[in-house]
């Protein structure tokens, strides 16, 4: 087996083979592992807060029930009738029949000394004094309320309601359910979790044995209207998790807690089943990608022997070596790959002397590019001569013809003059010379040079320069030479008008943002990207060396221009520094 990782790549893919299977596999193993025992603890929490939610909720409803139905019998006026005249036996009788009628542990009338008169659950028990009680003191100042009541088998809900007569406050009615072990037991049975009520810090009814006392901490946490859960407590002999829900009286003061409880032991058996079938699935991919390596490996091995092999055997001087490998997997790919390469190196040998001439020719063409550059210098002056002359001519011609030939020569010479400024300029820049300008200044006095060409073309000009704009340190000449040209361009892309709009605002990081957009032509998507290529140029009497002039004088302040265009859209962007410093121009 160990001739299998006689090459190199061999042993990379096993080494391979064993990171991709075995760290992702290690990884997922951890993250599901987590994400099981995340998706427990959540289960559970929302279990424990669904009961603990369902277990308030019962009691809630064992108040407002009993509030009702002290309510409902206070406002009886046979009941406050027969209590006025002292009829007991057919009250005794009335609170009998009702409390067969309506669910309640507890029915009773005292009178105003807080003494019992008669019980409906147990009539032949009257007589105790409950005045000293919270509840009915309230009730005896003819407020209706609930409280709870620690009894010996568990706890009771009363709610009493004043009886009155002519607005005096004759009686109370009190009506109150139990909840002991059957309760709590009825609640295990509904929910599936264990359960208790605590009184203060003590147990009182549970389905549970333990955690008869709550702590100083979690007590203060649930006087402070907080749900408290545990993870780490000991119930029933083993840990589990638990919540505790507080209980309030109706004046806010704290009385107890309902508790809810799940053991552990389910979930940690099911993290412990989840975590060896994770460990057997990835032990079993393991086994499986070895066994695929060692099949993959002999075929890997058989292959790179031919190509190496082959490769080793190619002969500059002889390019008839071919390689041969069946099937069309990527190593029979690599091999047509050289079996081409070696086809294309026949064909590369003849053309690198044409490549060589090639490369004569550019050092010739640099060459003529500054012969080019010397002629216009060189041109410069006599053609400064012959527009002086001509313009005499011009000023002696006495008709309208002559004249008229004449200023197309005045023009063609004009064009000339500047074909040779912008070569000039293009090819051997000239010195920078830095001031402090204020650009709205310097656009609207260039654009007072195109107003007859505006005019006369029916184009629209917007000016949207910014009133916070600052000055920024320029040479004026050459930013007047930028914006010059950009609105040439404009002009001659709307012959048949259109909107012309110059912005300029304060940008980012200390800049200043330049916009020039006319609704003209638009430049095509494929040409786009040679805007700023010397002597390119789709118009029939443009030099091509506009956008190439002002891309190089912007980017010797230190700046940045870009052009965007679409159909019937062109706008050129500038965005300069507002201190710049000399850029060498790269040409």
């Amino acid at each position: 087996m160990l001739h299998i990782f006689r090459f190199k790549l061999t042993s990379k893919i096993f080494l391979s083979f064993i990171l991709i299977i075995l760290l992702p596999s290690s990884i997922s193993m951890l993250i599901s592992y987590r994400l099981i025992r995340n998706t427990i603890k959540y289960e559970t929490s929302l279990r424990l807060n669904d009961g603990i939610l369902g277990f308030d909720q019962e009691i809630q409803f064992t108040e407002r029930k009993c509030q009702h139905i002290a309510r409902e019998l206070a406002t009886d006026h046979d009941i406050a009738r027969m209590f006025l005249l002292g009829d007991f036996q057919s009250l005794e009788e009335k609170l009998v029949q009702t409390r067969s009628l309506v669910d309640v542990d507890i029915l009773e009338i005292e009178d105003t000394a807080g003494k019992v008169v008669l019980r409906g659950h147990n009539p032949e028990l009257s007589g105790d004094l409950k005045l000293e009680q919270h509840i009915v003191q309230e009730g005896l100042k003819g407020r209706s309320t609930v409280s709870y009541e620690k009894g010996k088998s568990g706890i009771a809900i009363r709610a009493v309601s004043p009886i009155t007569s002519e607005g005096h406050t004759i009686g109370l009615i009190m009506a109150g359910s139990l909840f002991s072990d059957k309760f709590v037991n009825r609640m295990k049975l509904l929910t599936g979790m264990e359960n208790g009520i605590y009184r203060d810090r003590h147990k009182i009814i549970a389905t549970y044995t333990g955690y008869d006392l709550i702590d100083d901490r979690t007590l203060n946490e649930l006087k402070n209207d907080e749900i408290v859960t545990s993870d780490r407590v000991r119930i029933n002999g083993e840990v589990y998790h638990l919540v505790l829900k507080p209980m309030f009286l109706a004046d806010g003061a704290y009385w107890g807690s309902l508790a809810m409880a799940i053991s552990q032991k389910e979930g940690i058996l099911y993290l412990g089943y989840s975590r060896n079938i994770l460990f057997l699935t990835i032990s079993i991919g393991i086994a499986v990608a070895v066994i695929i390596f060692v099949l993959l490996g002999r075929n890997i091995n058989h292959s790179l022997k031919k190509i190496v092999y082959g490769i080793n055997n190619i002969n500059l001087n002889d390019f008839t070596t071919r390689i041969s490998l069946s099937g069309k997997d990527e190593f029979s790919r690599i091999a047509e790959s050289v079996n081409r390469m070696v086809k294309k190196l026949r064909r590369y040998s003849a053309r690198i002397q044409s490549l060589q001439d090639e490369m004569v020719r550019s050092a010739k063409l640099t060459t003529v590019g500054q012969l080019a550059a010397g002629i216009a210098h060189e041109i410069r002056n006599p053609l400064s001569a012959i527009r002086m002359m001509v313009q005499v001519l011009q000023r002696r011609c006495e008709h309208d013809t002559d004249r008229r030939e004449i200023h197309i020569i005045l023009n063609e010479i004009e064009r000339i003059n500047k074909l040779v400024k912008d070569l000039l300029e293009y090819s051997k820049p000239s010195p920078m010379n830095f001031s402090k300008q204020n650009m709205n200044d310097l656009i609207k006095n260039i654009m007072g040079i195109f107003t007859y060409n505006l005019q006369h073309q029916h184009i629209e000009v917007e000016e949207r320069l910014g009133d916070d704009v600052p000055y920024v340190t320029v040479d004026p000449e050459k930013i007047s030479l930028v914006l010059i040209n950009l609105i040439m361009n404009a002009i001659q892309a709307m012959p048949q008008g259109g909107m012309l709009t110059i912005e300029t605002e304060r940008g980012e990081k200390q800049t200043l943002s330049i916009a020039v957009t006319d609704t003209g032509v638009g430049i095509p998507k494929e040409d786009l990207k040679n805007v700023f290529e010397p002597f390119f140029t789709t118009k029939k009497e443009g030099t091509g060396l506009g956008l190439p002039l002002v891309k190089m004088i912007v980017e010797r302040h230190g700046g940045k221009v870009r052009v965007m265009s679409a159909d019937g859209f062109t706008r050129v962007h500038i965005l300069l520094p507002l201190e710049s410093s000399p850029v060498l121009p790269i040409v």
